[in-house]
């Protein structure tokens, strides 16, 4: 009985102070601000953002840089032809895969910016 009663004084205790605590809206986490303050680890070790992050960034590879690699390809093959590398070639079709071996070798750029723009990408962050 005595346990019992000691109980419900912690409970009756705990609701009251609950009642007392508010939350401001200022108080409130803007997603944006959350996901600002994550470094880049935590958005790598989890498997959905960071296949967001290459995804777009094999996006901006496509639309940026991989029509220029091909035409720097072509426009070499036509201009090298004699020369072992682009000898075989003659109907300028390893324009694409050249492209992609560039791709292969060069650094990702990670950016962020997406889940920012779109805070829901990152649902599992939070």
């Amino acid at each position: 009985m005595k346990n019992n009663l000691k109980m419900k004084s912690q409970l009756l205790y705990i609701d009251e102070a609950m009642s007392n605590y508010s939350i401001d809206s200022d108080d409130d986490i803007n997603p944006v601000d959350y996901l600002k303050s994550l470094d880049l680890e935590v958005f790598l070790n989890n498997k959905t953002t960071s296949d967001i992050l290459l995804i777009k960034h094999y996006e901006n590879f496509q639309n940026n840089l991989k029509h220029i690699l091909k035409n720097i390809y072509e426009k070499n093959n036509v201009s090298f032809r004699d020369n072992l590398v682009f000898g075989k070639d003659w109907d300028n079709k390893e324009g694409e895969i050249f492209s992609e071996v560039v791709y292969n070798h060069i650094s990702i750029n990670y950016d962020l910016t997406i889940f920012y723009d779109s805070p829901g990408l990152a649902k599992e962050l939070f």
